[in-house]
């Protein structure tokens, strides 16, 4: 099968520079092989009707209808169809520039989970997440939503993509607290073995974290979890941690109006001078000048 590109990256550019997304549809596809590529941004694929074969760096998935894929930054994959059509939409988001807001708290937790604000939130067990999507046909509707007013422009276009995303994201947030998350390119028991550590350090990011606490959750040795650990996820325990906690900030310095200060101890940090020092390393920029980006005053 002759390998072909799909997509219209100069489009992706311009809707990515607007607003930080850009959607595109695909309808009809068939004897499709897209070659081998990767993003600096996160990508999601959702399969709208049909089926199509993905190929990730050690795995191969059949995605059928109402199945939504999330790959993350600089994760490589390639894409085929077989002879009977399908239909596919494409989600491109940019977060240094995509902004949500009025996402509730329980949902925003989840979230966090599986889309990483910065590429600095990645590691081995996220990068590529699969999840089957609730409310499939309103998960559409609201993705052509956003590709219709990204296309025409519209006065006030901006603030209704804005809207759009954030029900979107609602929608695949509960989703995957509904069904589950699966990483089809991780072969052996690192997921799961990982999935509840990971479920305690976000419900309790504002108490301390010491490593005997975090041993005893999961029913391991200090020793053998900082080595399963990095093995599952190229990162150290805290450096996790405080990536956790610098993430929470980011979400709460977009989508809220809460004092820096008080953002900074709901996210674990009682030093402010070194939740600033982290923020900064993360994001280039201090908290405060972040949510001005976000929310202009």
């Amino acid at each position: 099968m002759e390998q072909v590109n799909i997509y219209n990256f100069a489009d992706i550019a311009r809707h990515l520079e607007n607003c930080g997304i850009a959607v595109q549809s695909f309808r009809g596809l068939a004897n499709y092989n897209v070659a081998q590529h990767r993003h600096d941004i996160l990508e999601m694929l959702f399969i709208k009707q049909g089926q199509a074969n993905q190929r990730l760096e050690q795995s191969e998935t059949i995605l059928s209808r109402g199945c939504l894929t999330i790959i993350n930054y600089g994760q490589s994959h390639n894409l085929y169809i077989g002879s009977e059509q399908a239909d596919l939409i494409n989600i491109y988001v940019d977060f240094s520039k995509a902004n949500f807001n009025g996402i509730d708290e329980n949902l925003k937790t989840k979230l966090r989970e599986i889309l990483p604000l910065h590429p600095a939130f990645g590691h081995k067990l996220n990068k590529v997440i699969q999840l089957q999507v609730e409310q499939s046909d309103e998960f559409i509707h609201i993705l052509e939503a956003i590709e219709s007013e990204q296309n025409l422009r519209r006065e006030g276009y901006e603030t209704i993509i804005k809207a759009y995303f954030s029900i979107a994201l609602s929608i695949i947030s509960r989703s995957a607290q509904k069904f589950g998350t699966l990483n089809p390119d991780i072969q052996d028991s690192s997921y799961y073995r990982m999935e509840k550590l990971f479920q305690f350090i976000d419900e309790n990011l504002d108490k301390p974290l010491d490593l005997g606490l975090l041993a005893g959750h999961i029913g391991l040795s200090r020793h053998y979890l900082c080595r399963e650990f990095k093995r599952a996820t190229s990162k150290t325990l805290m450096r996790y941690i405080t990536q956790r906690r610098i993430e929470k900030a980011m979400f709460e310095l977009r989508s809220t109006d809460k004092k820096i200060i008080d953002i900074a101890l709901d996210a674990g940090f009682n030093d402010y001078s070194n939740f600033t020092r982290c923020f900064r390393q993360t994001a280039g920029s201090s908290p405060r000048l972040y949510r001005k980006k976000f929310r202009p005053a």
